[in-house]
């Protein structure tokens, strides 16, 4: 539900802002939308803006600038060819979202709200100026969230690649668990978990698979004919031989017996 908008284009007739409507002709448009709510100050017992995510699309609209108080949502319109200077840059932000909850979102919202409060008081000239310099910030504050995120990748990949050689290097060790691993490397486990989510498997079902693998290569290897399954278990971490083969069987379709003896024919 559209509760109020604010609508601004330049013509040769008339410069500023009202609530006329604009003429038909559609444009490329980006949108900046907004969620709004509020949540009720227990102090004052007065209700206080909330801003929630903030996300940018592109899409056809009118040829004026526009903004539109929806139920829950602020909503910018802004034609592409209002700010063609700005384009390239503008053009990289569809599908961008901002999560309200963070640093730059808090800031962004702070500016949009404000701005759509401010702006119907401003003479063309001036609004232009002052929509030039949100969407500057926009874009500064897109640009920031993505160098973060990508420092953050690499910090991800570098540990996460640590966590890989330490676990390689401590295979054979029973007490080996998320919980140690997450201590070693000063991390929560909640954190470690999230690192091994980008591979698609959990960190104990990785550490898992190592032995497995590790357990398998022994099996295969000339050198350990003559050890026995129970040695290489716990050689690779399994303290309980049973759990070792049923899980072993589940993995390559054989016991490690079977796979053993094939391996000595």
């Amino acid at each position: 539900m559209e509760l109020s908008s604010v609508n601004w284009m330049r013509s040769d007739s008339q410069v500023g802002f009202g609530l006329a409507k604009v003429e038909a002709n559609r444009f490329k448009v980006l949108n900046i939308r907004l969620d709004t709510n509020e949540y009720s100050d227990e102090v004052s017992e007065r209700k206080m803006p909330f801003d929630g995510d903030m996300s940018i699309y592109f899409g056809a609209g009118d040829k004026g600038f526009s903004i539109k108080r929806m139920t829950g949502s602020l909503i910018y319109q802004i034609p592409l060819e209002t700010f063609p200077h700005q384009f390239s840059t503008l053009r990289s932000l569809h599908g961008v979202i901002i999560r309200g909850a963070s640093p730059m979102g808090r800031l962004l919202s702070s500016q949009l709200r404000g701005l759509s409060h401010q702006i119907q008081y401003l003479d063309f000239d001036s609004a232009e100026v002052a929509v030039s310099n949100m969407l500057n910030l926009v874009c500064a504050c897109h640009l920031r969230i993505k160098n973060i995120a990508s420092k953050r990748s690499n910090y991800d990949s570098v540990t996460l690649l640590k966590i890989k050689q330490y676990i390689s290097q401590h295979i054979e060790d029973t007490s080996l668990t998320p919980v140690r691993i997450a201590k070693t490397f000063n991390l929560s486990v909640r954190c470690l978990y999230y690192l091994f989510a980008s591979e698609s498997i959990s960190v104990a079902k990785y550490i898992r698979e190592e032995r497995l693998l590790a357990a398998k290569k022994q099996l295969i290897s000339s050198v350990n004919g003559k050890r026995s399954i129970s040695e290489i278990a716990y050689d690779v971490g399994f303290n309980n031989i049973s759990h070792f083969c049923k899980l072993f069987k589940s993995r390559f379709g054989e016991t490690p017996m079977d796979m053993k003896l094939r391996y000595r024919v």
